[in-house]
């Protein structure tokens, strides 16, 4: 007995402890009254609304939570309805305050409730948005509005958009054609990657990419990523002023990407550090006090972090300058 006792015990104690503070379940039940559920079984929690302003919107909700403000959040759903947290008071206001209500209900073409279909009031003269709505679970919507004059715009996924002009506050029956997508045979295949990180920038397979075909090479420079074309040749993003080379040689003429045909290509680098005008004798010698931005440390540096410092000062005494700039190499097919 004492053994069936303390199992019990455990049961309870689990179940209470898997129990949320807010556990609803609503069914096409009006706004305000699920807030004046909740509000009567957390006394609590102090909400404040007018009731009539949200009288017009339903939920059905299926709630599951810790936590007040998530609750209420479920209950307006997408519907016009502002949830705003004071200092632990909660106050909900519909957005829009309406002298009128429009009310219809929406099908799809094969006579089945739209259920979630967006409906929008727009302004006949200039089409803007006056104020919206979302059909409940039974394709029906009740959206008030200041406007005599309206037009509604239906809208959802699977369906085709569908305008209809008002005639009075009841827009009847609407029908959303259904938006049937005959799908073709898929074939998955895969390919080899066209871009690649490498050292300080990326490499791009010109010769197995589209890019190939493109007529001139300056075409296929302003397709790279990071690659600007500019009125006197092509920039590097974030690094300016950038040196283009074919192989070694440097290009000093644009006309030059001209005689070179994509179909020459194999692939071009783009580096965001180019060494530029560093040379040998400029880098310290291995084991070599160096200071980096007034910290002190010793040579060997990665190179590469080395180009993107703008000053440098080793021994406490040389200072290096460098300008930030970045470089485009093209190789060409061998």
């Amino acid at each position: 007995m004492r053994i069936l006792l303390t199992l019990l015990m455990a049961v309870a104690t689990f179940l209470s402890a898997g129990a949320y503070t807010y556990s609803y379940s609503f069914n096409n039940t009006p706004i305000s009254e699920a807030l004046v559920r909740i509000s009567k079984d957390h006394p609590d929690v102090n909400i404040s609304f007018i009731y009539k302003e949200l009288d017009n919107y339903r939920t059905s909700a299926r709630i599951n939570t810790d936590d007040a403000y998530r609750a209420l959040r479920q209950i307006v759903g997408l519907h016009p309805i502002s949830v705003i947290n004071k200092n632990g008071s909660f106050y909900i206001e519909a957005l829009q305050h309406g002298r009128f209500v429009y009310t219809g209900k929406v099908i799809g073409s094969d006579n089945e409730p739209v259920a979630g279909a967006t409906v929008m009031l727009l302004n006949p003269n200039d089409s803007t948005l006056i104020t919206y709505g979302i059909a409940n679970g039974e394709g029906r919507f009740t959206i008030p509005c200041d406007r005599m004059d309206v037009i509604a715009k239906l809208g959802c996924i699977g369906y085709n958009t569908v305008y209809t002009r008002s005639s009075g506050f009841n827009l009847g029956t609407i029908v959303m054609p259904v938006n049937t997508i005959m799908l073709q045979q898929v074939s998955i295949s895969s390919t080899k990657p066209f871009v690649k990180l490498k050292g300080t920038g990326f490499s791009i397979d010109i010769a197995n990419s589209p890019l190939g075909d493109l007529p001139t090479v300056p075409d296929v420079l302003s397709q790279l990523p990071s690659v600007k074309a500019t009125g006197s040749g092509f920039s590097v993003l974030g690094r300016g002023d950038t040196e283009i080379f074919i192989g070694n040689q440097k290009v000093v003429d644009m006309s030059e990407l001209y005689r070179l045909r994509p179909a020459e290509i194999k692939s071009v680098f783009i580096s965001f550090a180019q060494a530029g005008n560093i040379s040998t004798d400029m880098r310290p010698r291995r084991g070599t006090p160096c200071c980096v931005r007034g910290i002190p440390m010793i040579f060997p540096i990665h190179l590469d972090i080395m180009i993107l410092r703008q000053v440098w000062d080793i021994n406490g005494c040389t200072t290096i300058s460098r300008k930030r700039a970045g470089l485009i190499r093209i190789i060409r097919c061998t």
